[in-house]
């Protein structure tokens, strides 16, 4: 029985030893942290569709200025005459 003690404390302090390697396999617990790749692919998508929707919210607020412009243009245009038969 003293040299299995033995053998025991000498593997109980080296770090590398088979004792060690043997609690590590059965009892640590340490999991691979990873993502899985369909969530890459749906982060991917959502990201795309946030992209295309900026562009189309961009494009709207440029037509939206223009036609703004335009309908400012015409009102203007529009006031001339009426205020030329005022007087």
């Amino acid at each position: 029985m003293s040299k299995v003690d033995r053998n025991l404390i000498k593997m109980i302090n080296n770090p590398k030893s088979a004792y060690y390697a043997s609690i590590n396999n059965w009892f640590d617990k340490t999991y691979e942290k990873f993502i899985p790749e369909f969530v890459l692919y749906i982060i991917a998508g959502i990201c795309f569709l946030l992209f295309i929707a900026l562009i189309f919210l961009f494009v709207l607020r440029k037509q939206v200025k223009a036609s703004t412009h335009e309908l400012k243009r015409k009102k203007g245009n529009l006031r001339k005459p009426i205020l030329f038969l005022q007087m």
